[in-house]
Order: structure tokens, then C-alpha cells, then sequence
């Protein structure tokens, strides 16, 4: 399965986000909470930004 081209750096960026605000909030790394800042990185879901 080939990805485009920069989607490995897109996503990247998303998931360092994604750990930074864990981070900072001392939250547990759990899967819920790493999809959820996730999501927030991407901005696909403008309710929860």
C-alpha cells in the first residue's frame, strides 16, 4: 500500500502535537486520550476545537 507523497510528515506533525498536549496537561497516554488530541491536531472535527 503506497501513501502520498508528505503523509508520513502530515501525520507526524499531527501526532507530535497529539503527545505535546498530553504532555503538558499530564494526562494518561492512553488510546482514548491520544485519539482525541489527534483529532484536535487534525482539525477534522470543528466542534471539538
Amino acid at each position: 500500500m503506497s501513501e502520498p507523497a508528505g503523509e508520513h510528515e502530515r501525520t507526524m506533525a499531527f501526532a507530535e502535537i497529539a503527545f505535546g498536549q498530553i504532555k503538558a496537561l499530564h494526562q494518561p497516554t492512553t488510546p482514548r486520550n491520544y485519539e482525541v488530541w489527534y483529532t484536535y491536531a487534525t482539525g477534522y472535527n470543528p466542534s471539538l476545537n
